[in-house]
């Protein structure tokens, strides 16, 4: 495994695993607690304005009313994070309130605030969109693009689940309000998210490279928010109200993912094609997340109640079914990733189970009569005598459910790499290298299914050049170029990402003869965007070794190798020049 593929697993799990423990410190364990009332920054610092009290709830029932003031500094540091960030259930909060000049105490025990059925909605779609993380982690890891996706889905649902995760424990609580919310973990993700719009559309210029510079700083200003957050909220030195209740907190988050929204738009203005279809299903997708969010903040602050604050929060639960639905369809209609070998393998494994598992019932059931005749013994040796022979089957069971259900989900793959191969034995036998050429791009545009296909051949000097008309125009590529020298060295297909190159392209393939690198096949992204899968690699890398021979056989005939005939032609000029010297030498002699 990679260590990106590691990576970007583990994160996926963590996310996921997130997602459960906070279903479960709310079902379970009952942390979760509800005081019934809703709460706005005063205009004096360190003070909160009770908005509106839930009839019937833990502080209505304390003789909490609207209009009440609270004075932060005269509670604990304690009991302000139980106040404003994490309201643990069954956990007495002991309050001094001010009415009508008038101080009055007040103890709330926060009553368990069980989950609402849209609650269960939200967490099987971030459970939905971590599963994707994992998905687009282990299948594209080696891509930055893939890795970014992935990254960016994973610090979205880690981020949004710690909001709404409440442990009895203060401190740790503290920690998770500067994680979550408006902290570092939505921070990271949107700013995982740019940085994904910037692969595409490239190179990122004008008025789109300042949209992506104000949504970095502010993900790293939302970032610093979230901390110093945290801070004063632990700190009697800080007001802690306006990290977490104030305008200037929901303006912060409503503007930072509206800019995050417009880079996505912007890539996906300016791309085309494949490129655009691929970029403009992931900004759907995280523009719904975001877009709701924004709604739910702005509402929120604009109208601070109980009864909106509970009605935004169902919406959004509901509406983020769009996200994941969008990744779906995006995944399995529009073919965004290779889906089909994770359903193959799962296929080929649940088959085998089957299989094995079946086979053990019905031998036991056909010899369950048998076997209650002979002693306990003799059961036993039966019965270890199939699991043996079962075991010693599993392998060659495997191999044929896989052949079985490789043919059905690859079939049209497997027909097309034929088609290469057979072209690749057909290449010896064209007689003009600019057939060759022609047939060789042909024949990989249509049956590897890559949407630009180009043949670069050494010139004899130091240069690799185009070696077909439609790309005639692109520069010659230095022999030193990266790409090149690893063609060279491994002799073996070279990942265009992985290298700093000049070659633009997915994957470039050597076109070897007499143990020399006599070119390049390089192989652009797929038309529907799949990658490419390992026999797919293997295939083109022996058609580039057949029409690199090829080629080589077209040049000895002509006369020699390109670096023998370049000689000859540099010879011939020093000959003429040698030529023009001597006529000169006499002309003077003469005179």
């Amino acid at each position: 495994m990679t260590p990106w593929r590691a990576v970007l697993l583990g994160a996926a799990a963590v996310a996921g695993a997130l997602v459960v423990t906070v279903v479960l410190a709310s079902t379970v364990l009952r942390w979760t607690g509800d005081p019934g009332w809703a709460l706005v920054p005063a205009e004096t610092p360190y003070v909160l304005d009770v908005a509106s009290v839930t009839p019937g709830g833990a502080a209505a029932r304390a003789g909490v009313r609207g209009g009440d003031r609270i004075d932060l500094r005269a509670l604990s540091g304690d009991d302000r994070v139980l106040l404003v960030v994490a309201p643990v259930a069954g956990r007495r909060i002991d309050l001094q309130l001010r009415r009508n000049g008038a101080v009055r105490r007040a103890t709330i025990l926060p009553a368990h605030d069980a989950l609402h059925w849209s609650a269960w909605i939200a967490y099987a779609v971030l459970l939905w969109i971590a599963a994707f993380a994992g998905i687009v982690g282990w299948r594209r890891p080696g891509t930055p693009e893939g890795r970014l996706l992935s990254l960016a889905m994973s610090c979205y649902v880690a981020g949004d689940t710690l909001q709404f995760l409440v442990v009895p424990w203060p401190p740790l609580d503290v920690v998770l309000a500067a994680l979550s919310g408006g902290g570092v973990l939505p921070a990271v993700a949107l700013a995982c998210f740019v940085a994904f719009t910037e692969r595409f559309g490239c190179p990122v210029r004008g008025g789109r490279r300042v949209v992506d510079a104000i949504a970095y700083v502010a993900a790293v200003a939302m970032a610093l928010f979230g901390v110093l957050g945290a801070v004063a909220l632990a700190s009697d030195a800080v007001d802690p109200v306006p990290f977490f209740l104030g305008t200037a907190a929901a303006a912060l988050i409503c503007g930072v993912q509206i800019v995050v929204v417009l880079t996505g738009v912007a890539a996906v203005a300016v791309c085309r094609g494949v490129e655009r279809q691929r970029v403009a299903w992931a900004v759907a997708s995280f523009g719904t997340l975001y877009a709701a969010s924004t709604t739910q903040v702005a509402l929120e602050t604009a109208v601070p109640t109980t009864d909106m604050a509970f009605g935004t929060q169902v919406i959004v639960n509901i509406v983020a079914i769009a996200a994941p639905v969008g990744l779906t369809y995006a995944i399995l209609s529009r073919r965004l990733l290779d889906i089909g070998f994770a359903l193959n393998r799962a296929a080929v494994f649940s088959a085998v189970s089957l299989i094995v598992v079946g086979a053990f019932m019905g031998v036991e059931w056909a010899l369950g009569n048998w076997l209650q005749s002979v002693t306990p013994f003799a059961t036993t040796l039966v019965g270890l005598a199939i699991a043996i022979a079962l075991g010693f089957s599993i392998r060659f069971l495997h191999a044929r459910v896989d052949h079985a259900i490789d043919h059905v989900f690859f079939r049209n793959r497997h027909a097309r790499e034929k088609a290469l191969l057979r072209f690749a034995n057909e290449a010896a036998f064209i007689t003009s290298a600019d057939a060759l050429v022609r047939r060789t791009v042909d024949e990989v545009e249509r049956n590897a299914g890559a949407a630009r296909v180009t043949i670069l051949v050494h010139d004899g000097v130091r240069d690799y050049t185009v070696a077909h008309a439609p790309a005639a125009v692109d520069a010659p590529i230095d022999e030193n170029d990266p790409a090149f020298v690893a063609l060279r060295a491994t002799k073996a297909p070279v990942d265009l990402h992985r290298v700093t190159t000049a070659v633009h392209g997915e994957f470039a393939f050597p076109m070897l003869s007499r143990g020399e690198l006599r070119g390049a096949l390089v192989c652009g992204p797929k038309r529907e965007a799949d990658p490419y899968a390992p026999d797919e690699i293997a295939t083109l890398a022996t058609l580039a070794q057949s029409v690199g021979a090829a080629l080589d056989v077209f040049d000895l005939r002509d006369g020699g190798t390109s670096a023998f005939r370049a000689l000859q032609v540099e010879v011939a000029a020093l000959r003429d020049d040698v030529r023009v010297l001597l006529a000169a030498t006499r002309t003077k002699e003469t005179r």
